[in-house]
């Protein structure tokens, strides 16, 4: 039975594919979020290959890259409520933050990157959360 490619190997292949993110023309003006704002409880962490490939899915998916200050920060799998669910979403911790496994925090969603119309800020965890 031939080895299977892995998550990463398997994005990059669908990237490539895809056109990529090679823009033609300028990228157009944005702004805004592109997610919302939330608290909830890390509940886990993005190993290296998990986060390569879930980089790879939304910038293929936005037509835009990750705002490259913030590529290589650890990225929290938080839990939080929307409604009557609970959802896991994952947040990058800034640098100088440090939360763990537990612990309940603020996030920031994803924006466009006021700077770069070709470039987008993902989640960021912006301090603790609520205790509750």
């Amino acid at each position: 039975m031939p080895a299977r490619p892995s998550v990463l190997a398997l994005c990059l292949h669908l990237a490539a594919t895809a056109g990529g993110l090679a823009h033609a023309e300028p990228c157009p003006p944005r702004d805004g979020a592109i997610f919302p704002s939330g608290d909830g409880v890390v509940v886990g962490f993005l190993g290296d290959e998990q986060a390569g490939a879930l980089r790879l899915r939304m910038e293929a998916r936005l037509r835009a890259r990750l705002t490259p200050a913030l590529r290589d920060r650890p990225r929290a799998i938080v839990l939080f409520s929307s409604g009557e669910a609970a959802i896991q979403n994952v947040a990058f911790v800034p640098d100088g933050l440090d939360v763990g496994v537990g612990d309940r925090v603020t996030f920031d969603g994803a924006r466009w990157d006021p700077d770069n119309a070709c470039q987008y800020v993902p989640n960021l965890i912006r301090k603790p959360g609520p205790m509750g």
